[in-house]
């Protein structure tokens, strides 16, 4: 007879996906026990219970019940493109993670993941698109009659929506460029001269040098850098910058305050120069360049910004409460948006119509 701790354990093996073909036997022998069993199962996997879950209260609940399946999350392989779930707290204090395997009807517009994308913009004013090439090197170091020796002049590679790529500098740097990005490198950069600018959002893998550091300007802060890795979100639109330490430590200045950033620990840097910094797990914010897309109990109207930007499009909400509905999600960063809309309709009884560069968000 299979107890209510023992099949707790089957569940999460399942959800893992390290479940035997005898034991997923001892759970569907248990199912059919009785009537009850069968009741808890399918209440636990149903769609309705996950929506009535996020509605509930004890929102609290249901992200520490996350917080504490995320060291599990970080051994896992990946996952199938359509393999999505959310994490939710019962009233018994039993944590169910549901999986969907979601087959969206093909009559709307089927909104695809970005791609590698970014066009290069010399000094002399050429713009270059390096779409087609995996990787790019940058080489800066200029001749002694090249114009672009002069300190005021740039390469840019811009990242537009629904695009990325990783571009490598000359000192061996590798620095992965977010949708709806610029980058800015002097003309002039070298082993002695390692600075660069970013506005939008890139994971910076920093060669060490201790002689020269490697330093990131933004509008808001200056990062110092030795031999880093690390994330820096910088959108023009928004009133912070967020930066998240994964390995290394960096020195954070505003023009107010100086900060010094360990592993796992992120700080988010406001118009006003003040910096506030807080422990973390770099997971979430890292998960874009890692392929993924990690959200944990974020309202809806941020998590579709973000996603607006990998999938190129603009959000409308039929009323201005739907933006405030707070979901927790774990996706590859290659699933069509189409799958995601299936999962957040499922999840709290919304509608998302899906139409080119376009997301409308209505109430059922």
């Amino acid at each position: 007879m299979i107890n209510q701790k023992e099949l707790k354990r089957l569940l999460c093996k399942k959800l893992f996906g390290t479940l035997t073909q005898a034991e997923n036997d001892v759970i569907n022998e248990w199912r059919t026990l009785s009537s009850g069993n069968e009741e808890l199962y399918a209440k636990m996997s149903s769609p309705e219970f996950i929506g009535r879950a996020i509605t509930e209260q004890k929102k609290e609940d249901a992200l520490a019940s996350f917080n504490k399946m995320k060291p599990r999350m970080k051994r896992r392989h990946r996952l199938s493109v359509k393999h999505l779930y959310y994490t939710v707290a019962t009233c018994a204090a039993v944590t169910a993670v549901v999986f969907f395997t979601v087959s969206r009807q093909t009559d709307n517009y089927v909104m695809k993941a970005g791609s590698r994308k970014a066009i290069l913009c010399t000094p002399d004013g050429k713009n270059t698109d390096i779409s087609d090439k995996d990787t790019y090197t940058l080489k800066t170091l200029p001749s002694a009659d090249s114009a672009s020796s002069t300190t005021d002049s740039f390469y840019t590679m811009i990242v537009p929506k629904g695009g990325e790529y990783t571009l490598t500098l000359e000192d061996q740097t590798a620095i992965h460029v977010n949708a709806n990005s610029s980058l800015a490198i002097p003309a002039n950069f070298s082993e002695e001269n390692r600075t660069v600018s970013i506005t939008g959002e890139a994971y910076f893998d920093v060669y060490k040098n201790p002689e020269h550091p490697f330093i990131v300007e933004t509008e808001k802060a200056t990062i110092k850098v030795l031999g880093t890795s690390f994330n820096v979100k910088n959108h023009k639109d928004e009133k912070y910058m967020v930066v998240t330490l994964e390995e290394g430590n960096i020195e954070i200045s505003s023009p107010i305050r100086n900060e010094t950033l360990m592993p796992g620990e992120q700080a988010t840097v406001f118009e006003n120069g003040n910096i506030e910094k807080t422990k973390l797990e770099t997971l979430t914010d890292c998960a874009w360049h890692k392929e993924r897309i990690i959200y944990e109990n974020k309202p809806l109207c941020e998590i579709l910004d973000d996603l607006g930007m990998w999938y190129d499009f603009e959000t409308e909400y039929e009323d201005e409460g739907l933006r405030n509905l707070r979901f927790s999600m774990d996706i590859e960063r290659s699933a069509n948006f189409n799958d995601i809309a299936e999962l957040l309709e499922r999840l709290n009884k919304i509608k998302i119509k899906v139409k080119k560069n376009k997301c409308e968000v209505m109430r059922l």
